[in-house]
């Protein structure tokens, strides 16, 4: 027999809390199915683990299917792999094969990236695609943080990077300039000029998402009073419903446009 599922695109929402073992522990979640959301498709499931390290699991088996077609994907793919690995190892936590699984996986990524690069130093949504300024800015992101646990490999890609960005940074939008600094950022530096010219256009320019990373920028280069401003900007932004606070992607912008993302920005 061959299964079948109702025309849709999957949607998928997820928490997590912790709830302490002694006393009366609570953690209350108030999860909304969407209006458009097609009858009978919706399920909830819920796990419970004795430690946050052990819900790794969950992570790796989400990350071995997440696709990786483009260079976003490989990017945010490997990344988190990278953060959970990483956070394994500050507690401590014993348990060797679940990092050598997430180091395997930021090296599969950080491999992929590399062969991905135009001759230029530049990044396309995909393999041999022209250089596009937000591909290449999440490129020198995940780049970077390779290099930074270890995958030596990947210095002259990173700094080839780097040059094809301050290349492209004039020609993006304003949201593709602002990540394009956060990844300058990440280097230590950010172009001050530059900074300026897309600093200007923060007020209505900028999307929630490119507000969000062009503080992280700020923050990073040490330019507080920008910073300042850009928080006050985020904070007007919010969305209060006394339970959560959220912020909304901009709508008609595939790039910028996800409310999930706005938020974790």
């Amino acid at each position: 027999a061959l299964a079948t599922q109702a025309r849709g695109v999957p949607w998928l929402e997820g928490r997590s809390g912790l709830v302490q073992t002694s006393g009366a522990g609570v953690d209350v979640h108030t999860i909304t199915v969407p209006a458009e959301a097609i009858a009978g498709s919706t399920r909830l499931e819920m796990a419970i683990a004795p430690s946050w390290t052990a819900s790794v699991d969950d992570v790796l088996v989400r990350l071995r299917r997440y696709p990786y077609g483009c260079v976003e994907q490989t990017v945010h793919r490997f990344l988190p792999a990278l953060q959970a690995a990483t956070a394994l190892e500050a507690v401590h936590a014993p348990d060797a094969t679940r990092r050598a699984q997430l180091k395997r996986l930021v090296a599969d990524g950080a491999r992929r990236l590399v062969q991905m690069q135009n001759a230029d130093g530049s990044f396309g949504w995909f393999a041999g695609r022209s250089g596009n300024l937000a591909m290449t800015a999440y490129a020198l992101r995940g780049l970077r943080a390779a290099i930074a646990s270890g995958e030596s490999y990947a210095i002259p890609a990173a700094q080839k990077a780097l040059r094809a960005l301050d290349q492209l940074l004039p020609g993006g939008t304003p949201d593709e300039q602002a990540l394009a600094h956060l990844a300058r950022s990440e280097g230590g530096t950010v172009d001050a000029e530059a900074f300026a010219l897309t600093f200007r256009r923060r007020d209505g320019g900028l999307s929630t998402t490119g507000l969000a990373w062009l503080t992280r920028a700020a923050l990073r280069a040490d330019r507080r009073r920008d910073a300042d401003e850009l928080i006050r900007l985020l904070l007007a932004q919010a969305k209060d419903d006394g339970t959560r606070v959220s912020w909304s992607g901009r709508a008609d912008d595939d790039f910028v446009g996800s409310d999930v993302e706005a938020t974790a920005a």
